[in-house]
């Protein structure tokens, strides 16, 4: 006997911090939503001017880093031009150019930083199913510095029970792959056939109280 769960449950946290201007039409225990539907929506203005101010950096870094190389170059063509013999690193201006590269690097570092914030203040759903619970509602200001879950689901698809076997039952089995074992799914209390499925794996533990292994069957679907 086991306990069928969802092969898929989770916590949703929110990678941003911010008060909670919309509720999706689904986000409510027991609703079913789809894989990308908005759930939750967190308010953007803060993360609309960090994106702005790293977009205008990164137009300044790419200015310097044009001005460098345009410089970089003019030293090299002085140089070969007055012949002088092998210039070093210095005089053809690379560490000032090294140095305005890491700079735009940065910056650009920072305004994909800055819209994937942007982006994450719309919370999407990473996979179908069903909403068991949340914490948040309009209004409520989330703090994403933390890992406190938001809300918790589970997917649609695969089901899994986990099921205790002893030694000989283990032998018996002969695990060889998912579809060499077929096993048949019945209610627990009225022995109606739910389901046929298939044993998943055989997990390596062995519960040391009672000395039982666990294989696990899953329901496709």
């Amino acid at each position: 006997e086991g306990i069928l769960k969802p092969k898929i449950e989770s916590n949703f946290i929110s990678e941003v911090s911010g008060k909670v201007t919309n509720i999706g039409e689904n986000f409510y225990p027991g609703s079913y939503f789809e894989k990308g539907e908005t759930l939750f929506k967190i308010d953007p203005l803060n993360y609309v001017e960090r994106l702005k101010a790293a977009e205008f950096q990164l137009s300044q870094a790419k200015l310097y880093l044009a001005e460098q190389e345009a410089l970089a170059e003019q030293a090299k063509a002085d140089w070969k031009k007055f012949d002088f013999g092998q210039a070093n690193e210095l005089v053809l201006r690379k560490p000032q150019l090294n140095q305005a590269i890491e700079r735009f690097e940065s910056a650009e570092a920072t305004v994909n930083l800055a819209k994937n914030d942007l982006e994450n203040t719309v919370f999407k759903a990473p996979y179908s199913g069903f909403l068991l619970s949340r914490s948040i509602d309009l209004g409520t200001v989330v703090n994403g510095n933390t890992i406190t879950p938001v809300a918790q689901a589970y997917a649609t698809g695969d089901g899994e029970i986990r099921l205790p076997i002893n030694e000989r039952e283990k032998k018996l089995l002969n695990y060889q792959g998912s579809n060499k074992n077929k096993v048949q799914f019945f209610h627990a209390s009225s022995d109606e056939l739910l389901a046929e499925g298939t044993i998943d794996r055989i997990e390596a533990t062995l519960n040391s109280n009672n000395r039982l292994s666990y294989c696990v069957g899953k329901i496709p679907n």
